[in-house]
Parts: structure tokens; C-alpha cells; sequence
């Protein structure tokens, strides 16, 4: 019984998981930088580029949708760049990506997205990603008992003590990524000729939906677009 009721568990965490994910198909990709999906887009005055290194964003830990944006100014006078020249639509519905000044504030997961990117935050001591569901958070009793007039020992209890350091642990690297994400986030920049310069930008995954994300990035009479397609599962 306890096995079935474990098994129906699982299959409902993985459903659970599996629909609340979306996977990420960037369109006209140009090609590929170690994993990395590359698009490219050049007019007469400045080129564009979006990273894609995702392919699910959501899931149990609701992992965000973060892009690697890059512009480069071919014109001879100088460009200001910063979020406000970039509109995200899905679906035909305007989304903000998370400002720069709230990223302080964010409790997203960032440690999954950044290691798409080829960036891996470690925790400063080594424990389970979920204690609940490992067999090192539970310490068997160490006294015997007697169920169905049959001699055995109580099965297991939650290493509370475990629990708090992983905690701690997960916190940690947590905010290494998120320090990680702000030193490197898109702000306002000004370009010089042949100047290249740009960011991440975040977009919380409950903004986002299955459909056609359309980014539009638009430096003075240029206009840049990129299309990605997030599919359910």
C-alpha cells in the first residue's frame, strides 16, 4: 500500500511538473555557440542579437525565461540604449521583463537558468538539491518495535537538522546568482560607432504562456525582431 501510494505520488509530481513547463524553440536561428541558440539581425545603422541558451523554462522551481541580449551601434553619431528600446509580446500581450531595480528583491531561482548559459553556482557546502525526497534527510530509529506481532524497526524520520543546512545552502547559492545576474543585467548604455554592448534581461516564467513571443528591439529607426515559440510539453 505504501508502495502504491509513493508510486501515485511520483506520477503526480511529474505531471504536475511536465504541465507547468514550456519548451523553448527560438526561430531563424543563425547558429549555435556552445549550446547557445544565436539570432542575428542587422539594418543600416546597428546590429542585434539575442542568446538563447534555454530549451524549458518552469517547472517545479518555476525557472525564468532569461535572454542574452547584445547591440552594436554602425552609425556615426552616438546611441542610447537601454530596456525601454526593447517590447515583448505573447500572444499579442505586452510583457515586462523584471527591471533592473527589483532584482535585488526577486526570490526567483536563477541557479538553473544561469547554468544554460554555461554558469554554474555552486552552494559553499555540499548537500541534496531537495532534502525531502532524499534518502540522507531520514536517520532510522534506533529502537525496535513490534507491528503484527512482527519484530522491525520504525521506517524513518525527517533529519530536520539536515533540512535547515540545505536550506542555508540553497540560500547561498542563490544569492550568488542573483549577484551574478545583476552585475551582468541589461542597463542603459551609450554607443559609440562600432560600439557593442547589452545584458540579460528576465521574464518571471507566470508572465509568460504557450504561444509566439515576438521581442522587438528598436534602436532609432531601426527596428530588430525575434521570434521564439514556447510549446507545452
Amino acid at each position: 500500500m505504501r508502495y502504491t501510494i509513493y508510486c501515485a505520488l511520483w506520477v503526480y509530481i511529474f505531471s504536475f511538473v511536465a504541465c507547468s513547463s514550456l519548451h523553448v524553440q527560438p526561430r531563424n536561428i543563425m547558429g549555435y555557440d556552445n549550446g547557445i541558440a544565436i539570432l542575428q539581425s542587422e539594418k543600416p545603422n546597428s546590429k542585434a542579437q539575442v542568446e538563447v541558451a534555454q530549451e524549458r523554462i518552469g517547472g517545479s522551481n518555476y525557472t525564468p525565461l532569461l535572454l542574452y541580449i547584445v547591440v552594436e551601434n554602425l552609425n556615426d553619431n552616438n546611441i542610447l540604449f537601454s530596456m525601454k528600446n526593447i517590447t515583448i509580446h505573447i500572444n499579442n500581450k505586452i510583457i515586462t521583463p523584471t527591471p533592473f531595480e527589483s532584482l535585488s528583491y526577486t526570490n526567483i531561482n536563477l541557479t538553473e537558468s544561469l547554468y544554460d548559459y554555461g554558469i554554474e553556482i555552486k552552494p559553499s557546502e555540499k548537500f541534496a538539491k531537495d532534502s525531502f525526497f532524499n534518502i540522507d534527510t531520514y536517520r532510522p530509529l534506533l529502537y525496535p518495535i513490534i507491528i503484527n506481532n512482527v519484530l522491525t524497526f520504525r521506517y524513518r524520520f525527517y533529519n530536520s537538522s539536515l533540512s535547515r543546512a540545505n536550506m542555508y545552502a540553497t540560500y547561498q547559492a542563490d544569492n550568488k546568482a542573483r549577484k551574478l545576474l545583476i552585475a551582468h543585467y541589461l542597463r542603459k548604455n551609450t554607443l559609440t560607432q562600432n560600439n557593442a554592448k547589452g545584458g540579460f534581461i528576465l521574464i518571471p516564467y507566470q508572465k509568460l504562456e504557450s504561444g509566439n513571443l515576438n521581442l522587438k528591439i528598436d534602436i532609432e529607426k531601426d527596428q530588430h525582431e525575434f521570434k521564439i515559440n514556447l510549446t507545452k510539453p
